[in-house]
This record gives C-alpha cells, sequence and structure tokens, in this order.
C-alpha cells in the first residue's frame, strides 16, 4: 500500500504524480490518494492499518511492515551553537546571509542544517560558496533554479515553478507537454511511460518551471536547470537543435508545444 500525494516533493505537478501512480498500479501496488493513516494496531505477527479516506469509507489494510514519514527536523540540538552566539530559527535551523555566514562572522553553516530545499547538490553548492568566501572572495549564493529529482520508477525531476504555483504568484502561464510514448528514443528502451511538462510565462516566454515523469528525468532536468539560470525562453529550447534520437529530444518537443509546433504530438 502507498500513499502518494501532490506534495510528493516540493515543486512535483500532480501531472507528474500521476505517472508514478500509473506505474505503480501496474505492479498492481494498491493506491490510496488523499487518505490519511488514522489507527495502527499489531495482529500476531502482521499490523493492520485503518485508513481514513478524505471521501468514502474506511478501509482495513492488513501488512507486515509500515513506513512512516513524517519528515525531517535539524540536528542543530546538542552542538553548543547556544553557547558561541549562533543564531536560530523557530524550527531550530542556523540562520546564515547569503555567504552563508551565521550570525557569528567566523563561523558559517550549509546543508540540511540551514534548510530547505534538504538535498545533497544544495548543499555542495552552498559548501562550494562558503568556502570561496572564507578563503577571501566576494561569493554570494545565488541560485535561480535548484532541481530535484525523486529516484522512483519512473524517475521524477523539477526544477522551478510548476503550473499551479506559478499562478499563485499571479503569472498568466503558457504549457508545453510531450509523452514518452512520442519518443523513439524512449520506446527503444521499453520506458516509455511518463511527460515533459514545460511552464512559461505567457507574455515573455521565459520558462518558469519544468517537470519531467520518465526515464533518466534526473539527467535531462540539467538542462532545464541552465535554461532557468540563463532566462531562456522556451522558444530558445525549441530552436535549439538535439541530437536524434535521444531522450532529451522530449524536452525540445515539450518546448515546441508550447507554441502548438511539436512535430511528433497531437496538440491540443
Amino acid at each position: 500500500m502507498v500513499e502518494l500525494t501532490p506534495n510528493l516533493l516540493p515543486g512535483t505537478d500532480p501531472d507528474l504524480v500521476k505517472v508514478v501512480a500509473r506505474g505503480l498500479k501496474k505492479r498492481k501496488v494498491a493506491i490510496h490518494l488523499e487518505t490519511k493513516a488514522e489507527k495502527l494496531e499489531r495482529k500476531g505477527d502482521q499490523l493492520e492499518v485503518t485508513l481514513a479516506p478524505k471521501s468514502g469509507e474506511k478501509i482495513k489494510v492488513t501488512c507486515d511492515k509500515m513506513l512512516i514519514a513524517v519528515g525531517m527536523k535539524p540536528n542543530s540540538d546538542g552542538l553548543g551553537l547556544d553557547k558561541v552566539g549562533v543564531q536560530l530559527d523557530p524550527k531550530g535551523f542556523v540562520k546564515v546571509d547569503a555567504q552563508l555566514r551565521t550570525s557569528v562572522p567566523s563561523i558559517f553553516a550549509i546543508g540540511d542544517l540551514i534548510g530547505a530545499p534538504l538535498l545533497a547538490h544544495k548543499a555542495s553548492k552552498e559548501g562550494l560558496v562558503a568556502a570561496s568566501v572564507i578563503a577571501g572572495s566576494n561569493d554570494r549564493y545565488d541560485v535561480r533554479a535548484m532541481p530535484a529529482a525523486i529516484f522512483t520508477d519512473p524517475e521524477i525531476a523539477t526544477v522551478g515553478l510548476n503550473e499551479a504555483e506559478a499562478k499563485q504568484k499571479g503569472l498568466e502561464v503558457k504549457i508545453g507537454t510531450f509523452p514518452f510514448s512520442a519518443s523513439g528514443r524512449a520506446l527503444t528502451t521499453g520506458h516509455a511511460d511518463g511527460l515533459v511538462k514545460i511552464v512559461a510565462d505567457a507574455k515573455t516566454d521565459q520558462i518558469l518551471g519544468v517537470g519531467i515523469a520518465g526515464p533518466d528525468a534526473s539527467d535531462l532536468i540539467a538542462e532545464a536547470a541552465l535554461g532557468i539560470e540563463l532566462g531562456a525562453t522556451s522558444e530558445d529550447l525549441a530552436l535549439t537543435v538535439h541530437a536524434h534520437p535521444t531522450l532529451a529530444e522530449t524536452m525540445m518537443e515539450a518546448a515546441e508545444a508550447v507554441h502548438g509546433m511539436a512535430i511528433h504530438a497531437i496538440g491540443k
């Protein structure tokens, strides 16, 4: 039994989550969306979980084990930070400035200890900035596009704003999607489930965000991150020649789809 919600990953579009859910259903995994695990009881060698769907009657499921993911908190207790004057936020994360300095100028902090997103590559980037500043440069942490990936099957990767987030910010958007089932390269690998979704500003055509659910999504998202960092438009991406046959072509065709120009997919 697996419970999935649109908040599977910050910035994850519900359309991408549906792809993973579909993949699990193909494996005959029971999925309960918008469902709360209300009660847990041990029944001999097994566990009985009472599920409370948002709508409908309660369900009882018997299982061998139950995995509970309730989030994470910083491991800042017991480090003696209060004794040296390093300030924490109300949740216990260390406060830092754009150069990763804490409230004590000679102490720097990076990674999960300073807050979300809790990603290894984000921490690595922060480490580079902190080391550069310590070495005497005037470097700053200034990242426009922070990619994130879930290594499920199929993979999910996101960067920037999803459609709902962009609209919440009052932006008018245009959407381009392209399915991996229309990719010749994806078909030859036997993994053609999923899609690429591009969110672009309707007025400027600037790429606001990209979501990918499908094969090698964690690698393909790098091109999207670069595009957002450079302020690229969906037209820039669409006009960039991509090698054929490759999975990367799905990025190009999704960008073409923003303007109804994808030639390997039927436009809406």
